[in-house]
């Protein structure tokens, strides 16, 4: 051995650390959230006004309840049907429903009926009116859900119009109107929607200075006294329902019902009105 041996230090072998496995981060699960629908609101306790049509078969709307509006060519808007009290025209189908029906005179005219709660119900701000209805649009047929103010001639009175359809008329949609007491109906505020052959449920919520539209519980329109002046709304001894279905006139752009399109009905399954 060397003295070179004797200086040299030990040789020692150090073993490479073991390898450091990170941890294992378990993702989050994935939630879904839930399909977003019409809101819920709850069924009124008491009705200020309610009816489910649920008479017999063939029998007339409650005469408690409905008023007829008869006349022929007497709206002003170039209707061309004659408005009629008859069981043709207006009855109860005994399954719940309140049929209107536009049916032939017999002699290439039209039979029509305009059920109205006029000095039977009105309602005041700070109410909701709701019908669910089914119209069957047709080229000349003009179905109506509608208020009017018990105050004044039309249109000083103020007109809301929560569900109008005028067949293949406006594209064939069907239209919300609130028109102000503005010279012929105007100023207005409108709204488009589809139509079909199917039930919907239509609602009209008049507060303060305001009235906002629902289809199905979807609110699709807001007209306000900000936007749409003069606003008679308040003033003009409360409002009430009238349901109709005329034929030809300004909405069908004159267009006449087809005879092999007769009768044309709007079906009412109930009406409510109740305080918000």
């Amino acid at each position: 051995m060397t003295q070179d041996d004797h200086r040299r230090p030990p040789h020692h072998h150090h073993p490479e650390p073991p390898p450091v496995t990170p941890p294992v981060v378990t993702p989050p699960p994935v939630v879904t959230p839930p399909p977003v629908g019409p809101p819920v609101v709850p069924t009124p306790a008491t009705y200020l006004f309610a009816d489910e049509f649920a008479g017999a078969a063939g029998t007339a709307p409650d005469p408690s309840k409905w008023a007829y509006d008869t006349g022929e060519g007497i709206w002003g808007t170039g209707e061309v049907e004659n408005m009629i009290e008859s069981l043709e025209t207006a009855y109860v189908d005994g399954a719940g429903h309140l049929v209107i029906a536009l049916v032939s005179d017999g002699s290439g005219g039209y039979l029509g009926a305009r059920l109205t709660t006029q000095g039977k119900f009105s309602s005041q701000v700070g109410t909701a009116w709701e019908a669910s209805i089914k119209i069957t649009p047709m080229a000349g047929a003009w179905p109506a859900f509608w208020l009017m103010g018990n105050n004044g001639n039309w249109p000083a009175n103020g007109e809301v119009d929560v569900l109008e359809n005028y067949g293949t008329a406006n594209n064939g949609e069907s239209q919300t109107t609130v028109h102000s007491s503005g010279g012929n109906g105007q100023p207005s505020a409108y709204a488009n929607f589809a139509a079909d052959s199917n039930f919907h449920i239509y609602r009209v919520e008049w507060t303060a200075g305001q009235f906002e539209f629902f289809r199905d519980g979807v609110s699709y329109l807001t007209v306000t006294s900000a936007k749409l002046t003069p606003w008679p709304f308040e003033d003009n001894g409360g409002m009430y329902v009238i349901l109709n279905v005329a034929a030809g006139g300004s909405g069908t752009n004159s267009v006449n019902p087809a005879a092999s399109a007769l009768p044309v009905k709007m079906t009412v399954d109930y009406v409510h009105c109740w305080e918000l």
